[in-house]
C-alpha cells in the first residue's frame, strides 16, 4: 500500500491511483549547491567544469549563455554540489527564486552554487516533477514555503517538505515525455526562426549596408559590362549562366529589382551611400513613446491575458520571448496602457543595461510597455520589418546609438529624447517594397512558427492541471488502448 500525506489546502482531488507525498520521499537526497565565495575558482571553458548559478536556471530550461567554469580542484573538492542528469534544480534565492528545470542528459561533469537540487530515486519522474514545479500549482507550493522579509529564500528543508502529486510511474513517464515534446517543438521553431532571420538579415546587409547591387553596377560600368546583369547576380547570388536558367517570372522580378538600384555612390552625413538615397531620423518615420514611469504592478499568477513586457522579454535574436510572461490585473493593465499599448509591428528598444536590444511585436499580441523600454511605432508608409532589421543590423544606426548612449558607473542608458534623433539610411519606398517581396515568405513562416509556439506553450501549461484533475489521465489510458 502506498503511504501518502493529506491533500494540501486548495489543491484538487487526485485520480484514484495517485497520491500526495513529500518531495523528499521521491528523492535519494535533497541538497543545496555550494554556498559561499566562488569567483576565485573561476577559470576558462577549456580548463574548467561548468558551474550552474541561479541565473542559469529558468522555468523549464537550463540557460548556458553566461555560464561560468570552475577549476577541477574545486569540483573534485565540492562533491556535495556535483550534479547528475535528471536532477531537479530549484533556485533558492533572488529575483527568480522558485524557477525550476531538470538537468538534461549528456551534460557531463557539472557543479552548482546556491541552487537546491533533488536527486530522484526514479528518473522516470524527473520531467513530470520538473513540469509540476513550473506549473501554477507547483510554483504556489514553493512560494508558500518561502521565508525571509527583505529577500525571499527557499531553504533546502522547506523544499524537501513540499507536497507533490504522485502518479503511477508509467503515467509520470508518459506525461513527462508528452510535455517535453511540446518544448522540443517550441525550441525547433525558435531555431528555424533564427535561421529565417539570418537569411533576411543577409539580404538586408547585402542591399542596404554593403550596397552590393550598387557596387556591382559600378564595377560593371568600369569594365564595360552590363550593369543590370551584374546587379541581378549580386541580388540573386547566381552567375550569369545560372540567371539564364531561371523561370521567366523570377528573371523578370530580378530585372525589375536590379533597375531600382543606382549605379553611383555619393557622400552623406553617414559616409558614402547610393545616389538619391537619403538620411532620415527615426522621428521622421515613427512615433516614439516612453513607458509609464510608475511603480511596477503586481504579478498576477492567473493568466489574464494582460501581458506586461519586461527587459528579459527582449531576446538577443530580435524575437519577443514570451516564455516567461508577466501577467497583470485588468486594473493595472488599463493604467499602464493609458500611456502606451504596443501591438503588431511595433518595435521595442531597451534603454538601460543592454542598450539598443530590439524586438518586434508579433501578430495577435498586445502588451503594456514595462519600464526601461521605449516603443517605436512606425507610421503607415514605413515598412515595419525593414525598420526592425535596420535597428538590428545597420552599422550606421548602431553607431548612432553608441554615440547617444550615456555611459554610467552602474548601467549605460539611452535617453528616450535621443531616440527620435537617431539617423539611418532611407532607400526609398520602391526598393523597400521590393525588399518586402523578397522577405515576405520568410516573415510569414516566422510568424506561423511564433504563433504555433505560443499555442503549444498555452496547451503545455494547461495540461498539468487537467492531468491532476484526472481528465488527461483518462485520455492517456484511452490512447494506450
Amino acid at each position: 500500500m502506498v503511504m501518502s500525506v493529506d491533500k494540501p489546502f486548495g489543491m484538487p482531488d487526485l485520480p484514484d491511483d495517485w497520491h500526495w507525498d513529500y518531495f523528499e520521499k521521491l528523492c535519494k537526497r535533497v541538497s543545496v549547491g555550494h554556498v559561499g565565495e566562488t569567483s576565485s575558482y573561476f577559470t576558462t571553458k577549456e580548463q574548467g567544469i561548468p558551474f550552474i548559478r541561479s541565473q542559469n536556471v529558468r522555468p523549464g530550461k537550463l540557460v548556458l549563455d553566461d555560464i561560468k567554469y570552475v577549476t577541477h580542484g574545486f569540483h573534485d573538492k565540492s562533491k556535495k554540489s556535483q550534479l547528475l542528469a535528471g536532477d531537479i534544480l530549484i533556485v533558492r534565492v533572488g529575483q527568480n527564486r522558485g524557477d525550476c528545470c531538470v538537468l538534461p542528459k549528456n551534460t557531463g561533469e557539472i557543479n552548482c552554487a546556491n541552487i537546491v537540487f533533488g536527486r530522484l530515486k526514479n528518473l522516470k519522474y524527473s520531467n513530470y516533477i520538473g513540469y509540476f514545479f513550473n506549473s501554477v500549482l507547483g510554483r504556489a507550493a514553493l512560494m508558500a514555503v518561502s521565508s525571509g522579509s527583505a529577500q525571499g529564500v527557499l531553504n533546502t528543508k522547506a523544499i524537501a517538505k513540499v507536497v507533490v502529486p504522485v502518479p503511477p510511474e508509467d503515467i509520470a513517464d508518459e506525461v513527462g515525455c508528452k510535455l517535453t515534446s511540446f518544448d522540443n517543438k517550441i525550441e525547433l521553431n525558435n531555431q528555424i526562426n533564427q535561421t529565417l532571420e539570418q537569411i533576411a538579415q543577409a539580404i538586408f546587409k547585402s542591399w542596404f549596408v554593403d550596397f552590393e547591387p550598387v557596387k556591382a553596377k559600378i564595377q560593371a560600368k568600369q569594365n564595360d559590362q552590363d550593369p543590370e546583369r551584374a546587379a541581378m547576380c549580386a541580388i540573386s547570388g547566381k552567375t550569369e549562366e545560372e540567371l539564364d536558367q531561371l523561370p521567366t517570372e523570377q528573371l523578370q522580378q530580378l530585372t525589375t529589382t536590379a533597375a531600382l538600384f543606382p549605379d553611383e555612390l555619393e557622400e552623406s552625413a553617414l559616409g558614402e551611400i547610393p545616389k538619391r538615397w537619403c538620411i532620415s531620423e527615426v522621428g521622421d518615420i515613427a512615433n516614439i513613446i516612453d513607458c509609464l514611469h510608475a511603480k511596477k504592478p503586481e504579478r498576477t499568477e492567473k493568466n489574464t491575458g494582460n501581458i506586461f513586457l519586461q527587459l528579459n522579454n527582449i531576446s538577443a535574436d530580435s524575437l519577443l520571448s514570451l516564455d516567461e510572461v508577466f501577467y497583470i490585473s485588468d486594473e493595472d493593465y488599463k493604467k499602464w496602457v493609458s500611456r502606451i499599448e504596443v501591438s503588431e509591428g511595433d518595435c521595442v528598444i531597451t534603454n538601460v543595461g543592454r542598450v539598443g536590444a530590439v524586438a518586434q511585436i508579433p501578430r495577435n499580441v498586445k502588451a503594456a510597455l514595462g519600464r526601461n523600454m521605449t516603443a517605436i511605432c512606425c507610421k503607415p508608409d514605413m515598412n515595419h520589418y525593414y525598420f526592425l532589421i535596420t535597428l538590428l543590423t545597420s552599422r550606421y544606426l548602431k553607431r548612432e546609438i553608441e554615440i547617444r548612449t550615456d555611459v554610467g558607473t552602474i548601467l549605460n542608458a539611452l535617453n528616450v529624447r535621443n531616440i527620435p534623433k537617431l539617423r539611418f539610411i532611407n532607400a526609398g519606398s520602391e526598393i523597400l517594397q521590393s525588399f518586402e517581396k523578397y522577405v515576405s515568405s520568410l516573415q510569414r513562416r516566422r510568424q506561423l512558427n511564433i504563433e504555433e509556439s505560443r499555442s503549444l506553450s498555452q496547451i503545455r501549461d494547461s495540461l498539468l492541471p487537467e492531468l491532476i484533475s484526472g481528465v488527461l489521465v483518462e485520455n492517456l489510458h484511452k490512447e494506450a488502448v
